[in-house]
């Protein structure tokens, strides 16, 4: 049978679709931003892997329409995450919640991709990480997109469990919604 982590990985990827390339991606996190009640809190955690850097490139050019389609008074913030493992000095860039949309664009066109190399990286540390650290004030939705194209580390590998994540969000009232790349 599965572990924990492996279930939440299986039922992120059944609940939430794969997506072929950036375009597809950005496409789906504008459609869903147009659901959110007025007065939320949005964190895209990105992974920041040499991988993903033609992918969020897309996703860059398509964020004018995805504040577009955002809900009034919602405040963002785009946070990057890597592997902890191969870059333990600069795997996770935190930037706190916002309301200048304006700032979105610049932090999306701001990252440096690099390191990774195998199909894991530390998204359970990164999903933790962020949850925790964020300042969640409103009294709408409260949602994390982790856009990636890698499997999480699990075990050893990551200092924080699937339970550990779903515990903090569950504290914090966050939802989470997975956006896979192929």
């Amino acid at each position: 049978p599965p572990t924990n982590d492996e279930r939440f990985w299986v039922n992120a990827q059944l609940a939430d679709t794969d997506y072929r390339d950036g375009f597809d991606a950005a496409d789906a996190v504008a459609g869903d931003v147009e659901n959110l009640k007025s007065f939320s809190e949005v964190v895209f955690l990105v992974d920041k892997t040499g991988s993903m850097a033609d992918d969020v490139e897309t996703i860059f050019y398509a964020a004018h329409e995805i504040i577009r389609r955002l809900p009034f008074e919602t405040w963002t913030s785009v946070i990057y995450f890597g592997d902890r493992n191969t870059n333990p000095s600069d795997w996770y860039d935190y930037q706190p919640m916002e309301g200048n949309s304006e700032n979105l664009i610049n932090r999306l066109k701001g990252v440096n991709y690099g390191g990774g190399g195998g199909d894991k990286v530390s998204i359970y540390d990164a999903l933790y990480t962020s949850i925790r650290r964020t300042k969640w004030e409103s009294h709408g939705t409260r949602r994390v997109y982790v856009i990636t194209d890698a499997q999480p580390h699990v075990g050893v590998k990551s200092r924080y469990s699937v339970n550990d994540v779903n515990d903090a969000a569950e504290k914090y009232g966050v939802d989470i919604k997975i956006i896979s790349i192929q």
